[in-house]
């Protein structure tokens, strides 16, 4: 019986040890894969980032053959990069190899959904004389987000699609996108102001005269004006789409600031605004410019000292506009 126990013990002993060899064996090589695997990631990271640079290089030298093998190369050992991929395309297009830019170009869009390789699409479509897709590609581009108009409107590329309503609509788009306030209605509505001025008083005499310019993407208003004896001020004059209101911030070479607000109301620019005297006495201004015709504006200025129960013309100007 103790002979039993004895073989029986000995035998469950064999078992175990020839079980932890095996998982000694198994984790070892699971071990070397893995540190196989990362030493190969590393080396292609590795491998990877100098063909980048070299390829960055060709691609600055213009080197368009050059940038294209290199591009290639990468794309054995990353074929998940849209950089690569676009300037692949980029390359090919230089070229004058339009279906490989267009290969390369959707491989782009398919990584990154970038409006930019949407765009040369839509270049190396044109050059095809794919208008249609073109167009379509253009499309998708601007709905993404491009908006460089003066690009899509000098591109050479285009110069087929230029008698097409659809690339017109397109170019539209990209200019209401890039100036917004140019297809504001209530950002155009104190336009009749723009111009140069001779300005006068009720009485015929010269009170000075007057530059009135759209600036910031036509977002904005300056007033440029110099009176008879040479005294100087400006304003600045702008719809927000906020307040809802139109607002004017005036300067002269004295010193003195006048912050208005209003809106355009019964044909006429109606602006208000409250200052306070260096003796803390309140002071309240009307400001109205009322178009009298396309070349002629008339601005009154009004004055309160009672808190509006009366008011006085602090001016009474009429702008004829210079021919």
């Amino acid at each position: 019986m103790e002979n039993y126990k004895a073989n029986k013990t000995g035998k469950l002993y064999n078992l175990l040890l020839t079980i932890c060899l095996v998982t000694s064996l198994a984790i070892v090589e699971v071990t070397a894969q893995s540190s196989n695997t990362q030493n190969t990631s590393s080396s292609n990271s590795d491998k990877k980032q100098t063909l980048l640079q070299t390829a960055n290089q060709h691609f600055q030298k213009q080197d368009w053959q050059a940038s294209i093998e290199t591009y290639l190369s990468i794309t054995n050992i990353d074929s998940k990069d849209g950089r690569v991929w676009y300037r692949l395309g980029f390359s090919y297009h230089a070229l004058g190899k339009y279906e490989k830019a267009i290969e390369a170009y959707t491989r782009a869009v398919e990584i990154n959904n970038n409006p930019v390789a949407m765009y040369n699409l839509a270049c190396s479509y044109a050059q095809l004389g794919n208008k249609t897709k073109a167009i379509e590609w253009l499309e998708s581009s601007v709905e993404k987000g491009f908006n460089q108009l003066n690009q899509l409107k000098n591109d050479k590329n285009f110069i087929s699609l230029h008698s097409e309503t659809r690339f017109t609509e397109v170019v539209k788009k990209v200019e209401k996108a890039s100036y917004p306030c140019l297809y504001s209605l209530e950002a155009r509505l104190f336009d009749f102001w723009v111009g140069e001025w001779d300005v006068k008083t009720q009485d015929g005499s010269l009170a000075g005269t007057n530059t009135i310019q759209r600036v910031v993407g036509d977002c904005a208003l300056i007033e440029n004006w110099t009176n008879s004896s040479g005294g100087t001020g400006k304003s600045f004059n702008f719809y927000n789409n906020q307040t809802k209101k139109w607002h004017q911030t005036w300067v002269d070479d004295k010193g003195n600031v006048i912050n208005f607000s209003g809106e355009f109301k019964d044909n006429s620019m109606k602006f208000q605004a409250e200052n306070t005297t260096s003796d803390g006495k309140k002071i309240l201004r009307k400001l109205t410019f009322y178009p009298i015709s396309s070349d002629q504006v008339r601005q009154l200025g009004e004055i309160s000292s009672d808190n509006g129960n009366s008011w006085a013309i602090e001016y009474d100007l009429t702008y004829f506009r210079r021919k």
